[in-house]
């Protein structure tokens, strides 16, 4: 297949449940270099069946923690660390 390694992602991930929700902390690195922590949320309730039921969910979450707003990641950790130049980021309100 001649494929060759363009990049080397390590990570550490330390997972929480949470009510119905999982949560992940993960910190990254790409060739040994910080990329950031990151957390991700996942809305594990029976009956919800759309996209939209489970973020309104998870968004009930983060106001019920105090957040107003969140910084949400458009991509997977592999693009932020090959393209350092773009905004893989949105700001996101609650």
């Amino acid at each position: 297949l001649n494929l060759f390694p363009i990049i080397t992602m390590y990570k550490t991930r330390t997972c929480y449940r949470y009510e119905a929700f999982e949560i992940a902390f993960d910190t990254v690195y790409a060739n040994e270099k910080f990329l950031g922590e990151f957390v991700e949320i996942e809305c594990k309730l029976e009956g919800k069946t759309t996209f939209i039921e489970g973020m309104q969910d998870i968004c009930v979450l983060l106001r019920t923690m105090g957040l107003v707003s969140v910084e949400r990641a458009t991509t997977g950790y592999l693009n932020i660390a090959l393209h350092p130049e773009r905004e893989f980021f949105e700001q996101m309100m609650l």
